[in-house]
């Protein structure tokens, strides 16, 4: 896209400042948007910005586990006096454990993040006065909420119901003219999740999980790529959609 193709947009980034969320923060940044990017560690929020160009660019502390967090964050966004266009979630928490060995403080902490937390922004958003007329919103899947694997039952629940969320609320926020769409990674390489994946696999294992992408793993740059076009005024006909992107991973 043409670098002034989010030129004056305003776009809110939660789980800015690693993997997915901060490609996309520096790409939107070159894009000439305006950043408000909210994450649970000022250090990495501070580095992230430093990285950026854009001056009007803002920061934000938030620890997603707390609700209250979540609307004092829109009570500051409605002291800034703008109007947001386009809202990211890409935070999120991953593990891998067997039905047997997973926890209720497990399936607790992956709802939390993964859904309850994304749920509770999605609601502010739609509530709050610092919105333009027509937004997008984009959530953050993943494939395992199509594709089953084993270990993953706590996780891709959590995702699944990101996936359910999205066609509901766009139906619902249509009348309010915000678009709500969703994307569902498969492996990503390089990533602090992806990393961990591959520490906790053997070697055999994670040949193999790598070997079901026909198109090889993907990179932030595949996801982030498709996020802004779901920002974008390209996509401005689409809701309640949710995207795979997954080198092939769920036609085996």
């Amino acid at each position: 896209m043409k670098s002034n193709f989010f030129k004056n947009k305003n776009i809110l980034i939660f789980g800015a400042t690693s993997g997915i969320g901060m490609d996309l923060s520096l790409q939107l940044d070159a894009m000439n948007s305006n950043l408000i990017l909210i994450g649970r560690n000022k250090k990495n929020l501070e580095f992230l910005k430093k990285k950026t160009k854009n001056k009007k660019n803002k920061i934000f502390v938030c620890d997603l586990n707390k609700e209250k967090d979540i609307e004092d964050i829109f009570k500051q966004i409605n002291n800034l006096n703008f109007k947001i266009d386009g809202l990211v979630f890409a935070a999120g928490v991953h593990f891998i454990k067997p039905i047997q060995s997973t926890s209720i403080d497990d399936l607790n902490n992956s709802l939390k993040i993964n859904f309850i937390a994304p749920y509770l922004v999605l609601k502010n958003f739609s509530s709050n006065l610092s919105r333009s007329d027509e937004s997008s919103v984009v959530l953050i899947s993943s494939i395992t909420a199509f594709a089953g694997q084993t270990a993953l039952t706590a996780y891709s629940s959590s995702k699944g119901a990101i996936v359910s969320l999205t066609k509901s609320a766009a139906v619902e926020l249509a009348r309010k003219k915000i678009r709500v769409n969703c994307i569902a990674p498969g492996h990503i390489k390089d990533t602090k999740m992806s990393n961990e994946v591959k520490s906790l696999l053997s070697k055999e294992q994670y040949d193999n999980l790598i070997s079901k992408h026909p198109l090889g793993v993907g990179s932030v740059r595949d996801v982030s790529d498709c996020i802004i076009y779901l920002l974008s005024d390209s996509s401005k006909w689409v809701t309640g959609t949710t995207i795979k992107i997954d080198g092939g991973f769920s036609l085996n």
